[in-house]
C-alpha cells in the first residue's frame, strides 16, 4: 500500500532528523563550554557544526531517495491533492518548503498541472509506486490518464 511506503520513508527521515538534532544539541553544549566568553567564535563554530551535521543528514536522505526513487514526487502529488496542506497544516516532513504549500496550490489549474507532471514522472522513475498511487487514488488516476490521452492526442495533430 502507498501509505506503507510513505511510513517507511517517514520513520527513516525521523531517525535521520533525530540524529541531526542530537548531534547539534550535543555540539552546542560542548561549544558553549569551550567558548564561554567568546560569542563570535562560538557562533562560527556552531554554524560550522550545524552545516556539517546538516550535510550528513542530507547525505542520509540522498541515500534513502536513491534506494527509493519517487518518494518526493509522490509527496508532491498528495500535497497537490491536499491543496498544499501536506507540508504546512499536517507538518509532514519533506522537501517541499519552497514551491509547495497553500499559496502555491491556491489555483486548481496549478494543482492539476502539478498532479499531471508528477504522475508522468512517477510512471517513469518508479512504476511500482505509481501502481500503489493508482490503487489508493483510482478516481484521480483515471482523470489523469484521460488528461494524458488528451495531451497525447493533441500532440499528434
Amino acid at each position: 500500500h502507498v501509505w506503507d511506503y510513505m511510513d517507511k520513508r517517514l520513520s527513516f527521515q525521523k531517525e535521520a532528523v533525530d540524529t541531526y538534532h542530537k548531534e547539534y544539541e550535543d555540539g552546542c553544549k560542548r561549544l558553549e563550554k569551550e567558548y564561554a566568553d567568546n560569542y563570535i567564535e562560538r557562533y562560527k563554530q556552531i554554524k560550522k557544526m550545524n552545516d556539517e551535521a546538516y550535510e550528513k543528514y542530507k547525505g542520509k536522505m540522498r541515500e534513502f531517495n536513491k534506494d527509493n526513487p519517487g518518494y518526493t514526487t509522490l509527496c508532491d502529488m498528495y500535497d497537490a491533492l491536499a491543496g498544499g496542506r501536506l507540508y504546512t497544516d499536517f507538518k509532514f516532513p519533506g522537501h517541499g518548503r519552497g514551491k509547495s504549500g497553500n499559496d502555491a496550490y491556491a489555483k486548481d489549474s496549478v494543482r492539476q498541472t502539478e498532479l499531471l507532471a508528477n504522475y508522468v514522472e512517477l510512471g517513469i522513475i518508479n512504476p511500482s509506486l505509481l501502481k500503489k498511487f493508482k490503487a489508493d487514488q483510482p478516481e484521480v488516476s483515471k482523470s489523469i490518464e484521460e488528461a494524458v490521452k488528451e495531451v497525447t492526442r493533441r500532440l499528434k495533430k
